[in-house]
């Protein structure tokens, strides 16, 4: 088994953006990357190694940060996880068909080979904006009674606060 027994996240390369550069930038909200790390470092946030792809074509401050925690964050594309995949875009194949997420069906892969529950999914996509012609991280999960959801909802499950 590929997925720690700790995870309970797998997250999107959506959610790291929105977070570093809008919601969340870490001069301003440096606890919330204290947390990040905490939860990086226990194996309760995960991450596709396909995320660290897509973020590298940036090459800016999140990519170095989340590379430097690469270890133990970003699951390596093992065969297990390849063979989810193949059988998601078989079933979605308009996922991968603008070439923009090439990440999003590996996020989704990776939470469905957590046992016995799937791992939930963080991802700043919107619920509205996936359908059959355009599915999204959303849309596969409301069709996959897959459980999708936005960092700040992750970050209240885990018990963040500035207090």
């Amino acid at each position: 088994m590929i997925i720690l027994q700790t995870a309970i996240y797998s997250i999107d390369t959506s959610a790291l953006v929105t977070a570093w550069g809008r919601n969340y930038p870490p001069d301003i909200f440096g606890p919330v990357w204290e947390h990040m790390d905490t939860l990086i470092h226990d194996g309760v946030v995960i991450a596709s190694l396909e995320v660290l792809n897509e973020l590298e074509k940036q090459d800016d401050d999140l990519f170095h940060w989340c590379k430097a925690r690469a270890d133990g964050f970003f699951i390596d594309l093992v065969e297990e996880l390849q063979d989810a995949v193949t059988a998601l875009v078989a079933k979605y194949p308009k996922i991968v068909a603008t070439g923009r997420n090439k990440a999003d069906p590996f996020v989704i892969a990776l939470a469905t080979l957590a046992n016995p529950t799937p791992l939930i999914i963080v991802t700043e996509e919107g619920p509205l904006s996936g359908s059959a012609k355009r599915p999204n991280i959303p849309f596969i999960c409301n069709n996959e009674g897959l459980i999708s959801q936005p960092l700040i909802t992750a970050l209240r499950d885990t018990a963040f606060n500035f207090r």
